[in-house]
């Protein structure tokens, strides 16, 4: 979306766009006043030219009535090179053609123009979206991983903010994470992790990208192992701490992490901590795939743990932490937990 009513700005915004997305280019292009046209025509039609497709929409007059100074259509015949059109239908219209035929994977559109064709943009940018992710979740169904859009950004999130749907994956085992993973990267699209949704903003236009959600099947299990504890990157510490005490080797550290709304696996690669206690403290490994796919495993003794940080790699996705037991059962650390709890209330500001 340029602002762009100049030939050298035109010039200028066409450039950046294919240099800056390495695609080819669909200029929409409307007019600043008719009188424009009669001094720049033959400039805008140069320019317009280096697209890959243009489309020329009706001229915003502003506040003249110059419509008798140039011919608009004159400059979309006057385009010498891509395929070019003149427009003068309504800017939704357009819209729903632009949407229609360009391909799968789009084009870089450039809409430039300081009238009201940037009323373009929104519904450009959400159609193109739409159909991204649609593409998206078809593949990962055919891959076996469940995907949908059903539920909002304010619906996933403690603090309720988001009107917009996410497509959010949900896989239930390390394979179907891989797989995941795989078919979003073949799609060229970002993921984004989402834990348990504490302190977190969603939004409400959502850009192109897969939400990826860790909080079903082998990623909320807890085992009891051979002297430690194996649980998937989505438990939270709460029902994490209750359930190793509830199974005889809760660890008195987990007390006061218990009050840290969040999962394991945020909480693991921020290092959280409260009351002087680090959840680095108690692990013993760490496990998780890096964005190609391959298996990643460090020591929790390897790992460099800082305040509320750690060196885990930023393309590491965290799938599950060995911890290390303790002795309590469960009354004892529900009795801890109120405690931290009662500790944390005495001193919240009010």
């Amino acid at each position: 979306d340029d602002y762009g009513h100049h030939p050298a700005e035109i010039k200028a915004t066409l450039a950046a766009a294919r240099s800056g997305w390495q695609r080819r280019v669909v200029a929409v292009f409307q007019p600043h006043r008719y009188e424009r046209i009669r001094h720049y025509g033959q400039e805008f039609a140069a320019v317009l030219s280096g697209a890959d497709r243009v489309v020329v929409a009706a001229p915003f007059a502003a506040w003249l009535n110059d419509v008798q100074l140039a011919d608009p259509r004159g400059l979309a015949e006057a385009v010498k090179g891509p395929p070019c059109c003149y427009w003068d239908a309504g800017f939704p219209e357009l819209a729903n053609k632009l949407l229609r035929e360009l391909p799968e994977r789009p084009w870089a559109v450039a809409v430039v123009g300081a009238g009201d064709v940037q009323d373009l943009v929104p519904r450009l940018a959400a159609g193109l979206t739409d159909a991204r992710l649609e593409h998206l979740r078809q593949r990962l169904h055919a891959a076996g991983v469940q995907a949908d859009r059903e539920r909002r950004w304010a619906d996933l999130t403690t603090l309720g903010v988001g009107t917009d749907r996410p497509l959010r994956a949900l896989p239930r085992t390390t394979a179907e994470l891989a797989a995941a993973l795989r078919e979003t990267a073949a799609a060229g699209l970002p993921v984004f992790f989402l834990g348990a949704g504490s302190n977190l903003v969603g939004t409400d236009r959502e850009p192109p990208r897969l939400v990826l959600s860790l909080s079903a099947g082998e990623f909320v299990q807890v085992t009891m192992m051979d002297g430690f504890v194996r649980a998937g990157s989505g438990v939270c510490l709460g029902p994490l701490a209750r359930g190793m005490a509830a199974a005889g080797v809760g660890h008195p550290r987990l007390a006061p992490l218990a009050w840290v709304p969040g999962s394991l696996g945020g909480a693991v690669r921020l290092n959280a901590g409260a009351a002087g206690v680090e959840i680095g403290m108690l692990v013993r490994a760490v496990h998780g795939l890096r964005l190609d796919g391959t298996p990643w495993s460090r020591a929790g003794g390897d790992i460099a743990w800082g305040y509320r940080t750690s060196d885990i790699p930023a393309d590491v996705v965290v799938t599950a932490v060995d911890l290390l037991p303790g002795t309590l059962g469960g009354a004892e650390m529900d009795c801890l937990i109120e405690a931290e709890g009662q500790t944390r209330d005495r001193k919240s500001v009010v």
